[in-house]
Order: structure tokens, then sequence, then C-alpha cells
């Protein structure tokens, strides 16, 4: 079965989730972090520090595996776009954070661009996510979307007008 997302569990069930921000993209501090038990979730910031796909795959990988799967991996990614996000996802985040979303338009579409089929439009290349799980690909999907964390960042006056429609 896919591992359950320690943070959305928590966040449902209306408890804390502790967490930090991963901006030194470094192995060996995100691994320090991680080993020290006092975190749910780490999110690596995409956004506004230099950092490339294989260090995003390879950092969620080490949180996930230092935790035994009790840190949720996210990632704030620099755009809300399908590319941005689905980049984000595939390589491992559990979850990801859009920034700068003004309008309910783009919060739907970052939500769209999160989830597979039928409730939204990632799409399901490669072999890798769902047989590292060892369930077909269906039932990955399934889980997928229900424990996928999915964040917005509201940044700016017409966002904040917005609000109530987002």
């Amino acid at each position: 079965l896919m591992r359950v997302n320690r943070t959305l569990e928590l966040i449902r069930s209306r408890q804390l989730a502790l967490g930090t921000w991963i901006e030194l993209h470094d192995m060996y501090a995100t691994r320090l972090l991680a080993a020290q038990g006092c975190f749910q979730w780490m999110l690596i910031d995409a956004e506004h520090s230099p950092v490339d796909g294989r260090t995003v795959a390879i950092l969620c990988a080490m949180m996930t595996d230092i935790s035994q799967g009790k840190i949720t991996p996210l990632v704030r990614v620099t755009a809300g776009t399908i590319d941005k996000i689905k980049q984000a996802l595939d390589s491992g985040a559990q979850g990801i954070i859009a920034p700068m979303i003004n309008t309910a338009a783009e919060a739907a579409d970052v939500v769209k661009f999160a989830k597979f089929p039928p409730e939204g439009q990632r799409g399901i290349g490669g072999l890798f996510p769902h047989l590292s799980y060892g369930v077909r690909r269906p039932d990955y999907m399934v889980d997928a979307n229900r424990e996928t964390f999915v964040g917005i960042q509201i940044e700016t006056k017409e966002g904040a007008s917005n609000i109530e429609e987002i």
C-alpha cells in the first residue's frame, strides 16, 4: 500500500503538524534534520532557492527513508503550473505548495494538476511511482489522490480580495 501522508492525517484530525523548510538542499543537513524525529513534514523550497529535480528526488527519498515514512516530503514549486507540480510529485514529494495564487480558477488548477483522473488531470506516465509501492496502477491513483497534500499561498492584495472564492 502507498505510505500514509502523516501530515494530512494530522490535519484531518485537527492536530498540529510541525515541520521545517529546507533551503540549503544539502543531503547531510536534510538527513540530520530528518533523523531528529521532531518533524512531521519537511518542505523543499524550489521557489526561492536553486534546486534541480534530481536533488529534489534525493532529498524526498532521504526524508522518507531516514524517518521510516514518518516525515511528509513537500515541495514549494516555483509556480502552480502542471509541469512544476508534476515534476515535484513525480520526484517523490507527497505534497506541494503553489505560491502566488490570486483567483479561484488558479487554485482549482493547482488541485487539478496534482490529482490523477477522475479528480484531476495529472499524467500517469512511467512505471516507477506505483511499482515502488507494489500496487496496481488504478489502486495507486486512488491512493495518491487521497494522500497528496495540496496547498496554496495567497500573497497579493488581489488574492486576499478573492479569499472567499478561493
